[in-house]
């Protein structure tokens, strides 16, 4: 199973490399949303070359919705970077996939779409397109994640297990609106990690909240550990993504560190665990009729 992690910046290749690091996910300036790390393609050839030297992978993130005006730039953008030598494409729309095809790089797609890959028949209608893997659903139970996996159609099983899960996504500017109506004159808010949310039901959680040009997300308020998960998930998992979002450096690094080495799990839950929890692992995400009313 490789270690995939969220890349900074190219003065920290090295390092994430020498902790643990696998497969360096790299943001886009245009086609990756909640970017908080984005690289421009210049950028992004340069890290390919050094990541290649450090005989390391590279996966490029474009988890944008796609629309017709968008094709154009895509194809484009695809054509350059089917030049480049990367070792994946982590795509959250189909439109992609289809895309991929007419520059004969469909065997460097993974398609993660959050929510939606929950059952076999996912990655049987999958296979049909002769994609590299699927990153199963991040809301459905540790017992469906074994099952859907020990039936994967030689495709590249992956999963999001760790960090901020994104719970809910809007097309509307949400924290610009609120501004707007509260008569708040923000200044560089967009893209910026520093705003939660509080429900009235909820007063002792805080929800994250992150606005860019494509719209508006709002995230868990515990980050999701796969620490105790990860003898059972390993043989059936090709890789594993941990999400950077709303961290520190420091914990980060501890985390891919603790990935890497079990002895060292027990250190970061001491020092985090009050803001981690096992996710869907344990329970199935509807809603049972009379709880919590």
């Amino acid at each position: 199973m490789r270690i995939v992690a969220t890349l900074k910046s190219m003065d920290e290749i090295e390092h994430l490399g020498n902790i643990g690091v696998d497969v360096f996910l790299v943001q886009t300036n245009y086609f990756t949303a909640k970017a908080v790390y984005p690289f421009s393609l210049s950028e992004i050839d340069l890290i390919v070359k050094k990541v290649k030297q450090m005989q390391k992978s590279i996966y490029i993130l474009m988890n944008t919705m796609i629309h017709e005006t968008d094709l154009v730039e895509l194809h484009n953008y695809l054509s350059i970077l089917n030049k480049m030598n990367v070792d994946g494409i982590v795509c959250f729309d189909m439109t992609i996939l289809v895309a991929s095809k007419e520059h004969n790089m469909e065997h460097l797609m993974i398609y993660q779409p959050g929510t939606m890959n929950t059952n076999g028949y996912d990655s049987w209608f999958l296979h049909q397109f002769k994609i590299k893997g699927m990153t199963i659903s991040k809301e459905i139970t540790l017992e469906d994640i074994i099952d859907i996996s020990s039936n994967h159609h030689h495709l590249e099983i992956s999963l999001v297990g760790h960090g901020y899960l994104d719970m809910f996504y809007s097309r509307r500017p949400l924290l610009t609106n609120y501004f707007s109506f509260k008569g708040e004159k923000i200044q560089n808010y967009l893209s910026s990690t520093s705003f939660y949310l509080k429900e009235e039901m909820r007063k002792n959680e805080e929800y994250p909240i992150v606005e860019d040009r494509f719209g508006t997300y709002i995230f868990r308020s515990k980050k999701l550990s796969s620490f105790q998960e990860l003898g059972v998930l390993k043989p059936y998992l090709t890789d594993l993504f941990l999400e950077r979002i709303f961290m520190s450096d420091d914990e980060y690094y501890q985390a891919i560190k603790a990935y890497q080495n079990e002895s060292l799990v027990s250190s970061f839950f001491n020092t985090y665990n009050k803001l981690y929890d096992s996710g869907f692992y344990y329970r199935k995400t509807e809603k049972i009729k009379g709880e919590n009313e």
